[in-house]
């Protein structure tokens, strides 16, 4: 298993400690992870870490690391994911 967003985002955090102020000093930690084999792998097409969504009135410590796939559709398939 590997980690399939670092080579698509080499840069930026996942995780600020909110009660030392980390997050306005941009000293977090990157400790949210996406892992897969070399199949899953091959199948990403893209990746972000979406740092915006720790600026809410009440946030998280972490925030959303996406992962965007690039899965083969066939229209005759009725067994496919729903979310296609």
């Amino acid at each position: 298993m590997a980690d399939v967003v670092r080579p698509l985002v080499p840069e930026g955090y996942t995780y600020w400690d909110y009660k030392q102020l980390r997050f306005p000093r941009d000293e977090g930690l990157r400790i949210d992870f996406v892992l897969g084999s070399p199949a899953f792998q091959e199948l990403v097409a893209g990746a972000s870490i979406h740092r915006d969504e720790r600026k809410g009135e009440q946030p998280s410590d972490h925030v959303p690391v996406v992962v965007d796939l690039d899965l083969p559709v066939d229209e005759d398939d009725d067994d496919r994911p729903m979310f296609l």
